[in-house]
């Protein structure tokens, strides 16, 4: 089930956050770094695999054509499955996030002095305000309890953030005149 809050309400975004989700970056990144490795590796293992395929077929007696065309099929085999590797590894590396730079890294450090100001400029669209929030925050939960709602956020790296906020009145209820205001008409 879905629910909404209005987003005045709940803008969480922090410097503390912000260098918090270039951690979770970089973790990622190292994480990255270990399944290129296992890609790499993969991929030394599927070549020698199909060397030893093509040293076999070029040590066999061409007079023994039964051996022959089976050591042939077996060396095409092994160069299908290095193909398919090398596919998946260029694949892989194009979906690979990019090294984030010392330079990038002060940048982005520096923007976390001004943040409010990056947060609520005008050409910080909401889409880039989602973005930003993807990065640090993991889980939110919300709880109905009376007249309040419980938060707790849960940001990557396992920080918890918990409050209480109003529940905000519906549409109608909203743009209701107060009733104060109608006595004094009346």
């Amino acid at each position: 089930m879905d629910q909404a809050i209005a987003g005045l309400v709940l803008d969480a975004v922090t410097p503390a956050s912000l260098d918090l989700a270039i951690q979770v970056f970089e973790e990622m990144r190292r994480r990255e770094d270990e399944v290129d490795r296992l890609h790499e590796d993969k991929l030394q293992r599927v070549r020698y695999e199909a060397e030893m395929a093509r040293r076999q077929f070029m040590l066999v007696n061409p007079e023994n054509r039964l051996v022959a065309d089976a050591l042939e099929r077996e060396w095409n085999e092994r160069l299908k499955v290095l193909h398919s590797a090398e596919q998946a590894y260029a694949e892989w590396c194009k979906k690979r996030l990019k090294v984030l730079s010392p330079e990038s890294r002060d940048k982005i450090l520096k923007l976390t002095q001004d943040l409010p100001t990056v947060w609520s400029h005008p050409r910080t669209a909401p889409k880039d305000k989602k973005r930003m929030l993807r990065l640090v925050i993991e889980d939110v939960t919300l709880i109905k309890r009376g007249k309040e709602i419980d938060l707790k956020v849960r940001w990557r790296g396992g920080a918890l953030t918990e409050t209480s906020i109003p529940i905000p009145p519906n549409g109608p209820e909203a743009r209701r005149t107060p009733a104060n205001l109608l006595n004094q008409i009346a």
